[in-house]
């Protein structure tokens, strides 16, 4: 995938729908306690157990989003590089 770039911190939380490469994926909700931000990517194993811990204090242990697959774009690749656009998000009050 690609670095998201020019969004405020926690945008990604108000994303509903995002289209990465020719691929849709929904948002339906927020991650709790996801494991996979302790993933060491050189070997692709479970390291320690931050950057977790220190999430979980401060963002109330809420801090991923859970994505599903657009069944209309169902079998689209994502390469490397591939572009994210945020095709629905919820609007501030």
């Amino acid at each position: 995938l690609t670095r998201v770039t020019g969004t405020a911190p926690f945008e990604e939380e108000s994303w509903l729908a995002v289209l990465i490469g020719a691929q849709r994926f929904y948002l339906p909700k927020l991650c709790v306690r996801c494991p996979l931000t302790t993933v060491v990517p050189e070997r692709g194993e479970f390291g320690t157990k931050e950057p977790l811990q220190t999430i979980n204090k401060q963002r109330n242990k809420r801090f991923c989003q859970n994505l599903t697959q657009d069944v209309a774009t169902y079998g689209q690749y994502i390469s490397i590089g591939d572009a994210l656009v945020v095709e629905d998000q919820i609007q501030p009050n």
